[in-house]
């Protein structure tokens, strides 16, 4: 994957970035004559999460899909500081990534906290967005029992280690497996409601191999690991309705009903809020599926962000000819730039489907 360094008010970032067009899922530019959409992840996962929407034809097919690492996560390298790096803070690293590679304005889908940092994008710069794909969006405050969830992640992360900074450079860091499985089952409940599949598994394993790199093994790591895991989420600050009310462009909001830690009502809340701020073109979709919805059923979600893109864009290259999202889907899979990394914990992309949720029943209300 490509790397891209620039400076930011906070220190210099070093960002890990894909862009994937029809024809290269490793290319070193966007197709100019297609839609670009710009994909940003959320906690726990990496840009490894959108796996499901870099394989799906129907997507690759007719846009430019571009994800990068937020900093800290994956492969980022950036200065993260208590109270300093919020969800603004990252939406200011989004602006100065898509200027350090002169990316056009563009569709942007987001997941959980990840939505947080599109809606600060798109109030900071209203003119770079074109439409916001948000899935399972955070309501303004954490509720007691997930905050506290949060809270146990980082004991069980914190205790899994030594982090006093004694492991000789280049050893393997001594780890209690029994604490380390604990936490891993606790982070599947909350983001797959236990609903594991070769991909979900893979992701985990995947974030937990980025999560040792980065927050393990010194007092230092562990101070950023309770920055972006726990103050991140619940010290940010809700976004006020006259920010809100400089959002112009088509919102699509995708609940997640089997959601255990984020209930209908509080995207319903949302809904209202944008509406109440003077946003137009507002919607509600839900789908099946757990929090991170996007993984489990992206055959309900991925036909909501085309419609969401489409409605939104100005389309001037038909790529191979075929348009129908459906058709494109029989064609099966294509190759991502994540296949190899989600391949070395088992996963494999031709046997995808034995995954699959059958259940796309889609619910949308405007």
């Amino acid at each position: 994957m490509p790397r891209v360094k620039f400076d930011t008010p906070t220190g210099p970032l070093d960002v890990n970035y894909v862009i994937s067009t029809p024809t290269n899922p490793n290319s070193p530019g966007i197709d100019e004559e297609l839609p670009s959409i710009l994909l940003i992840h959320s906690g726990y996962i990496a840009q490894e999460i959108f796996e499901p929407q870099f394989a799906d034809p129907a997507l690759r097919k007719r846009f430019n899909l571009i994800s990068y690492d937020m900093r800290s996560w994956g492969t980022t390298v950036g200065q993260v500081e208590r109270s300093v790096y919020t969800p603004k803070t990252a939406a200011d690293d989004v602006v100065r990534f898509l200027e350090a590679l002169d990316l056009p304005p563009l569709h942007v889908f987001s997941i959980s906290i990840g939505c947080t940092v599109a809606l600060e994008l798109t109030v900071a710069r209203p003119e770079r967005v074109l439409s916001l794909t948000l899935c399972s969006p955070l309501p303004t405050h954490e509720p007691e029992d997930i905050a506290e969830g949060r809270h146990q992640v980082y004991r069980y992360w914190s205790q899994s280690f030594n982090h006093d900074g004694t492991t000789p450079p280049g050893e393997p860091l001594p780890m209690d497996l029994d604490m380390l499985e604990d936490l891993k089952r606790g982070s599947q409940e909350l983001m797959f409601n236990d609903q594991i599949s070769r991909l979900t598994e893979a992701m985990t394993q995947t974030a937990i191999e980025h999560a040792v790199n980065n927050w393990a093994g010194t007092p230092e790591k562990l101070a950023v690991s309770y920055t972006v895991n726990v103050e991140w989420f619940l010290h940010r600050e809700p976004i006020p309705k006259e920010a809100l009310a400089k959002v112009s462009c088509p919102v699509t909001i995708i609940h997640c009903a089997d959601d255990i830690a984020y209930f209908l009502r509080y995207a319903q809340e949302f809904e209202n809020t944008l509406r109440e701020a003077g946003v137009q073109d507002v919607a509600l979709c839900q789908i099946a599926g757990p929090h991170f919805g996007s993984v489990v059923n992206a055959q309900a979600l991925n036909p909501i962000l085309v419609d969401t893109v489409l409605s939104a864009s100005s389309v001037r290259k038909v790529v191979f000819g075929r348009t129908d999202p459906a058709a494109l889907r029989l064609e099966g899979n294509m190759v991502t730039p994540f296949a190899e990394i989600l391949a070395r914990y088992g996963y494999d992309p031709s046997k995808s489907g034995e995954d699959s949720d059958d259940d796309d029943d889609i619910i949308i209300t405007r």
